[in-house]
């Protein structure tokens, strides 16, 4: 496979990527039904912060499709080797404090979503039970005329 990035052959490292992925893709979709080791309750389980983050990142990822383990995008040439190097050491270095703030972060949005879901699901009951009660009541809109006022 030929890889052609603005002109200019990207076959080597781009090309050997993009292989890669597809090869990881052809092995077909995730599994429908998770093992009971991807339940969410085997974060129980973990011995410390770290393997509780390291399992919380891997369930969220099989959720939503996404792969955390990625490198950094690399661009073309000696170059693009040269600083996918640095970033990469540079990860390595601060890779443990991110993932724990990434950890805490993604927490803290699932949190909110949750509780954003649990508002909206309790305010529509309860919207559906005003709308009952003024139905029985005689004052809902199917009783009055398609012109009265409220």
């Amino acid at each position: 496979m030929r890889v052609f990035v603005a002109g200019r052959d990207e076959s080597g490292g781009l090309g050997e990527e993009i292989a890669r992925r597809a090869a990881a893709l052809e092995a077909g979709p995730a599994p429908r039904f998770l093992s009971p080791q991807h339940s969410a309750l085997s974060l129980r389980d973990a011995g410390n912060e770290r393997a509780f983050g390291d399992l919380y990142l891997e369930l969220l990822g099989i959720r939503h499709g996404v792969d955390f383990r990625a490198g950094p995008p690399r661009g073309p040439g000696a170059r693009g080797r040269l600083a996918a190097v640095l970033k990469s050491a540079v990860w390595r270095l601060v890779a443990g404090r991110v993932e724990r703030i990434v950890t805490r972060q993604n927490t803290i949005n699932e949190l909110m979503v949750q509780g954003l879901d649990n508002q909206n699901r309790r305010l529509r009951a309860e919207v559906e039970d005003l709308r009952r009660r003024l139905g029985a009541a005689g004052g809902g809109p199917a009783a009055r005329g398609a012109g009265d006022a409220p």
